[in-house]
């Protein structure tokens, strides 16, 4: 059903903040409820090629994206069918990517306002 990927050796500088992404995109493989050992290369092939198709379903008309889940679900499968060395379903496949699609998106932080004490004015008040 998937092609099998062919590759080509090339020299690739990737950035440092790219390099945490890949490292996270893998590591939430790897914990996956059926784990996923995708390797580096794999990694950073798909998620080049989920760049340019993003890029590519850019409607310049209406300034929109638009990436059905079923064009996103057949980018990412031959990568994490390749790494899994078995054709999962693919209801089950598209429930793992939803899984570690959850476990990448970034966590919600909650900013308390929080006022340091002035010890001025608490020396000025014990003084008095």
């Amino acid at each position: 059903m998937w092609t099998k990927i062919t590759s080509i050796r090339k020299n690739l500088n990737i950035s440092i903040e790219n390099e945490r992404r890949i490292q996270q995109l893998r590591s939430v493989a790897l914990g996956a409820e059926v784990p996923i050992d995708l390797e580096y290369t794999g990694a950073t092939n798909m998620l080049v090629e989920l760049g340019y198709q993003l890029l590519m379903s850019l409607n310049v008309n209406t300034g929109s994206i638009e990436m059905k889940t079923e064009k996103v679900l057949d980018i990412m499968s031959p990568y994490l069918t390749d790494a899994l060395s078995v054709e999962p379903e693919k209801r089950e496949l598209m429930l793992q990517i939803y899984e570690m699609k959850s476990k990448l998106q970034p966590k919600q932080l909650t900013v308390v306002p929080h006022s340091p004490p002035s010890h001025g004015s608490e020396q000025a008040s014990r003084k008095a």
